[in-house]
């Protein structure tokens, strides 16, 4: 089970750069998982969705090994690595004969390591004389390498499993630029590890660590004498503090209280003990007439009970419910009171909850949240209602569609996935996925657009998203 993980979470980081030429953690973390004794690396890319008709299903197959057969330092290795795999998505022309990679969820990265020890072929035979056995493509890798070593050239295992000896050198001849019989050549054993791009949504290890950056980032900003102790805007990772903002404050609070309760090794007790000591203060000074502020509070008081609840709390958010004005106020209530064990019946709330349906985005997420929450599942028609909404006027428009309703987009299709599992959705989800992650820093702050001036809070929809699919 060991190396079970430890190939998962090496293939999540590879696969994760390849997309987006970015590192979600350390280098040393990722070197230690690689295998022993490589001395070379191939990327494969094999894709489901052709454009037009193409004799073959892959891109990439981009490699780099050591002319002299020497073992790759892991430095080595991780950088060669790191350049094969991105080009294996981006730098390969075949990709013109397929759909953007964002819309093709399930197709393979495959990562081969070309494994020591080397054995020389007998160039006529075919028989490999240290093991006393022909070779076989299905079993073996194969190099050819001119005498002065400025040619070369590679088949992985399995490329032609089917054809003679005498084929496959005339192929491997051409594929090198080698006319002469100036060569050697040699078998090689791999190690193959692969995994499709949908998987990284639902690794344990990616959300941890965006959840673990995330938190660091936050724990480690965090003024604890500033009046609203939450942090609605940052630029170029250094927070900048809005006073005026409750609910996105405590909502951004709430998330991040969340997050340790599921992973408890992000913070110490230190640390916590100065977050729950900013829930005491928010609660202490919120306006009482902010209801959908309140609404997160009774999230916190629910799941992490650092504050005592005013007896009002339930009556008051009962009392405002009908009379909120904010589209996506009123499922947040409803959420809110939810958690805060509050008692009311359902039945009578789903019909509250979907009156007057309009087209906002906000409003659909929070409305299929607070079904999910109620423990129903949402009607096929609002379902489709949302598909329509994000394919039309988010996805169309992405380029130009501000960050944080691509996030909102994002969380509402979690919680429908997450409810009726419905697998379609994971296509949509996986394109929503893919321009979000362009607009992320290393830190899991998600920028505003496309600049460097980012907004704390999103990072919570998409968090939020992402532990219902693990």
């Amino acid at each position: 089970m060991e190396n079970v993980t430890k190939n998962n979470q090496l293939l999540i980081f590879i696969m994760y750069y390849s997309l987006f030429k970015k590192k979600i953690t350390d280098d040393e973390n990722i070197m230690k998982l690689f295998p022993e004794n490589v001395f070379g690396v191939f990327t494969t890319i094999r894709r489901f969705h052709k454009l037009k008709s193409y004799p073959i299903d892959i891109h990439g197959c981009i490699g780099y090994w050591d002319n002299n057969f020497n073992i790759l330092t892991k430095r080595d290795l991780f950088s060669n690595l790191l350049d094969v795999s991105y080009k294996s998505i981006w730098s390969d022309n075949r990709n013109q004969y397929f759909t953007p990679i964002e819309t093709d969820p399930y197709s393979f990265f495959e990562l081969d390591f070309m494994i020591k020890p080397l054995y020389k072929i007998d160039k006529k035979s075919g028989l490999i004389s240290d093991i006393n056995k022909l070779f076989n493509n299905n079993d073996f890798g194969i190099i050819i390498l001119s005498y002065d070593k400025t040619m070369k050239a590679t088949y992985l295992p399995g490329v032609f499993p089917n054809i003679t000896w005498k084929s496959l050198i005339v192929s491997i001849k051409n594929k090198a630029t080698i006319v002469s019989d100036n060569f050697e050549v040699f078998a090689y054993k791999i190690k193959q590890l692969k995994s499709q791009f949908i998987n990284i949504l639902i690794s344990d290890f990616f959300i941890y660590t965006c959840i673990h950056n995330y938190v660091r980032f936050l724990i480690n900003n965090m003024n604890i004498n500033l009046k609203y102790p939450f942090i609605y805007l940052c630029k170029n990772n250094k927070l900048e503090w809005n006073d005026d903002d409750d609910v996105r404050n405590i909502a951004t609070l709430s998330d991040v209280l969340k997050y340790i309760s599921l992973y408890p090794n992000v913070a110490n007790k230190t640390e916590i003990k100065k977050i729950e000591k900013k829930a005491s203060f928010i609660y202490n000074h919120l306006d009482d007439y902010n209801s959908q502020a309140l609404s997160f509070l009774g999230i916190i008081v629910e799941e992490q009970n650092q504050v005592n609840i005013k007896k009002d709390f339930c009556e008051k958010l009962m009392n405002d419910l009908p009379f909120v004005e904010t589209d996506f106020a009123r499922p947040e209530i409803i959420i809110g009171l939810k958690k805060a064990n509050c008692i009311f019946k359902k039945n009578d709330i789903i019909p509250f909850l979907t009156y007057n349906l309009n087209d906002s985005i906000f409003k659909m997420n929070w409305i299929i949240q607070a079904i999910v929450i109620l423990n129903k599942k949402p009607s096929q028609l609002l379902i489709n209602i949302v598909e329509k909404k994000i394919k039309d006027t988010i996805l169309s428009k992405k380029k130009r569609m501000e960050t944080n309703y691509i996030a909102v987009a994002f969380e509402s299709l979690c919680f429908a996935y997450y409810s009726t599992g419905k697998s379609f959705l994971l296509n949509l989800l996986f394109e929503l996925f893919f321009e979000l992650e362009l607009r992320k820093n290393f830190y899991n702050v998600f920028y505003s657009f496309l600049d460097n001036n980012a907004r704390v809070d999103i990072t919570g929809h998409v968090n939020n998203g992402l532990l219902l699919l693990k």
